[in-house]
């Protein structure tokens, strides 16, 4: 698979880390695209699925952040399916111990998309001295339609059929689907809606049917 084409490419930070043990779980992609790794820490894992179409490069980071501080036990995984039909999509990892970030299945992507898991500097409470700013947990859910320019950050959930409105900020926990979600930062806009590929579908009307009967 990989010496057709090399779909993946890997750039440890062996200059900066004298052993690097982590754990990649690969995939056949389609496509032209490529996945790019830039990878450091320790017991970290990135795990890709089936059948998933990769128009242009992905870049996938788990990048360490000052002072010497590497990502350790985290995880990128990216499911089944998934359509990244744009460019300049984008994975940073968090840096905290034990974080994830999680993408499930049949989702669709544009371009300029950023999932950022991690927090590169520290804001503080002054009175209490403790951090406010902690990784936290991205999840995005099965059949979701994130549009160009989306930005997803440490806390978002999205739990499934939804769509994402371009230019979006996404940090919250949205346990609704068939919603709609957009702004800086996102709320629902519609309820009750879901979206398909392509633009003239001729099974509309069996698939609304489908959708309110699983209700």
């Amino acid at each position: 698979m990989l010496k057709k084409g090399v779909k993946f490419i890997f750039r440890p930070l062996y200059k900066l880390i004298k052993k690097i043990y982590n754990k990649f779980f690969l995939n056949k992609i389609l496509g032209d695209g490529k996945i790019i790794i830039n990878f450091s820490g320790n017991n970290n894992i990135f795990k890709i699925g089936k059948n998933n179409f990769v128009k242009n490069d992905i870049l996938i980071e788990y990048w360490g952040v000052f002072p010497n501080i590497y990502p350790q036990n985290v995880s990128i995984k990216i499911g089944d399916g998934n359509n990244f039909n744009g460019e300049k999509i984008k994975f940073i990892s968090p840096v905290e111990k034990n974080r994830t970030i999680e993408m499930g299945n049949s989702n669709l992507f544009g371009g300029y998309i950023t999932f950022r898991g991690r927090n590169d500097h520290t804001i503080y409470d002054i009175n209490f001295h403790k951090k406010v700013n902690i990784d936290c947990d991205i999840i995005i859910g099965d059949n979701v339609w994130i549009c160009d320019s989306v930005t997803i950050l440490s806390k978002a959930n999205i739990k499934g059929n939804a769509i994402i409105a371009e230019g979006s900020i996404v940090n919250k926990i949205v346990e609704e689907k068939n919603v709609l979600l957009a702004g800086r930062l996102i709320s629902i806009k519609k309820r009750n809606v879901m979206w398909n590929v392509n633009y003239l579908y001729e099974g509309l009307d069996n698939e609304i049917k489908g959708i309110l009967e699983r209700k």
